[in-house]
């Protein structure tokens, strides 16, 4: 799995540093692994934010953000930060394969978004890199309010200083 996603992460950084827009990948495409088991989507979502932790480590990564997005299950509250791991089991969207996600940096890459809480997990997760930083996110677009939809709600492994 690692030489994959390493794989993927070099070729996805010579893409953007070569103009394109942006990069995406489910991990699926690297492992196969029952997407109905909450607890082994997260440590399958662990040990990959470690491998691509160590890759921007290791790389020149100016500019870049690279995020690893776990989808939660949507709500039609703001449900503010989650407090424990368990909760994280509890919320997994089993639908949703966690994605990575590569782009330069840019100010103008932002959806506006209406209703929004982002902050960063108050307790550590068992076995990730304690150098990446997780972010709780949900979130509405304006439609999305006005229509009364539900919350988009994701975790972001964040890799580097310089990206939410």
């Amino acid at each position: 799995m690692k030489k994959k996603i390493e794989k993927w992460l070099i070729e996805s950084v010579d893409n953007i540093n070569n103009g394109s827009y942006s990069e995406s990948v489910d991990i699926d495409e690297f492992i196969a692994f029952d997407i109905q088991d909450a607890k082994k989507i997260l440590e399958i979502t662990i040990e990959t934010a470690n491998i691509i932790k160590e890759f921007s480590f290791n790389n020149n990564l100016d500019n870049i953000s690279i995020t690893l997005f776990l989808e939660l299950t949507e709500s039609l509250v703001l449900n503010g930060v989650i407090k424990n791991e368990d909760i994280i089991l509890k919320d997994i969207d089993l639908l949703c394969v966690p994605e990575i996600v590569i782009y330069k940096i840019n100010d103008n890459n932002s959806i506006p978004l209406v209703e929004f809480y982002r902050s960063p997990l108050p307790f550590k997760i068992n076995g990730l890199n304690d150098s990446i930083s997780i972010f709780y996110k949900e979130y509405r677009r304006l439609e999305e309010m006005l229509n009364n939809e539900p919350y988009t709600r994701h975790l972001s492994f964040v890799f580097n200083n310089t990206q939410f």
